[in-house]
């Protein structure tokens, strides 16, 4: 890779664009918020929703595994009267919904464009949830059965708790309202991707070229286990758009721009709100492995 011009193409980025795609990025926090308010059926504040979702998102980029979720959960049960397995049960409707989207729209892409599209793996991902989900709600009172033969109590404990709440499910109401927020979020999600890569970038994509790389990239960014997606995030895009021409260095700028956008408010504001509700990750801790 020509890293001078990988340098000369980022520092050629319109500004503008660059503000709109930040801009995006915040009207993201509440519709992600508007979606975690719903789930709770309006027992979670938008206020508390929205720095529990920028506390979440900005733990994922320090911590692997999405551990920032467990932090969201943890914040929310500071301001509520609710469990933190009753908001795990929320953060998996959440991630339920996003990869079902997501699987929706790389479904369409393959039938209708029919690209060199890795989506197998993916497909199983979901195929298999959707499996798991079925077999609970048949045969609830053995799966529970059989949790509670697991040896550590507060494990117990926890797991029957989470079970318990994921199998009142959703009201029907709830899934329109839930459905609607997450199709917002992913529009959002989308729009930055092309604000930056048509506008910011000025490559010569069609609309369906982007939507095939904000799938890819989105795949990617949800299987991966690095904090933030560091790297698999790049890999990613810098891949899929070589499908459509775009050279190593164009590609890479725009993902790195995308990443840089995506990951540095996110961060800041994720930390400056932990500050100011007093939280720190080995109180987090505990108090986690004191609900288990």
């Amino acid at each position: 890779m020509d890293v001078d011009l990988f340098f000369i193409i980022i520092s050629g980025y319109n500004l503008v664009a660059i503000f709109v795609a930040v801009l995006l990025l915040f009207s993201g926090f509440f519709a992600l918020a508007g979606r975690l308010s719903s789930l709770s059926n309006g027992e979670i504040k938008i206020s508390h929703s929205v720095i529990g979702t920028i506390i979440g998102q900005g733990s994922n980029n320090i911590l692997p595994a999405k551990l920032g979720e467990v932090v969201k959960a943890y914040y929310l049960s500071r301001k509520s009267s609710r469990t933190i397995p009753w908001f795990f049960g929320l953060v998996f409707w959440e991630r339920f919904f996003d990869l079902n989207i997501l699987l929706v729209c790389g479904l369409f892409i393959l039938f209708t464009m029919n690209p060199a599209f890795p989506i197998s793996f993916f497909l199983v991902l979901v195929l298999s949830l959707w499996l798991t989900l079925y077999v609970f709600f048949k045969w609830k009172n053995r799966v529970i059965k059989f949790v509670k033969l697991l040896p550590f109590k507060k494990l117990r404990s926890f797991i029957v708790e989470l079970l318990e709440h994921l199998t009142k499910g959703l009201e029907g109401k709830m899934i329109v309202k839930a459905s609607i927020w997450t199709i917002l979020i992913w529009l959002q999600y989308v729009a930055q991707v092309a604000v930056i890569l048509l506008w910011g970038a000025e490559l010569n994509l069609s609309f369906a070229a982007i939507l095939v790389i904000f799938v890819v990239s989105g795949i990617g960014l949800n299987l991966a286990a690095s904090p933030g997606g560091v790297g698999v995030y790049e890999a990613a895009i810098v891949a899929s758009a070589s499908w459509y021409g775009i050279g190593r260095e164009e590609a890479l700028a725009a993902a790195v721009v995308l990443h840089v956008i995506q990951y540095v408010p996110t961060t800041i504001l994720g930390f400056y709100f932990m500050y100011r509700s007093n939280i720190t990750y080995s109180e987090m801790k505990s108090r986690v492995r004191e609900s288990k």
